[in-house]
């Protein structure tokens, strides 16, 4: 990878974790992050476990909500800009 890649790579990540704190509490580490692309990686720990020792659907919107955020970032003028999420949705199997 060269230099200048991982330099904003590091910059993405830094930028959405110090927007939104509790991507880090939750143990998610940058995978690929170039512009108009993202992806992250976060291990089922314990912390991040429901009751049935899978990944919380909690923790998985915050992974979806952090991804969308890392593409916009990495593909808008943020900085002239501000964006929030109008509508999103979770559903459950039972």
């Amino acid at each position: 990878m060269e230099l200048y890649e991982k330099l904003y790579q590091n910059f993405l990540f830094n930028f959405i974790t110090d927007l939104v704190p509790y991507v880090s509490h939750l143990g998610v580490k940058p995978g690929i992050m170039k512009r108009g692309k993202v992806t992250l990686e976060m291990p089922v720990t314990k912390q991040v476990q429901n009751h049935v020792s899978s990944a919380h659907a909690g923790a998985l919107y915050t992974m979806m909500e952090t991804l969308a955020g890392g593409v916009i970032v990495s593909s808008f003028d943020v900085m002239n800009i501000s964006v929030l999420v109008k509508d999103a949705s979770v559903e459950y199997f039972y």
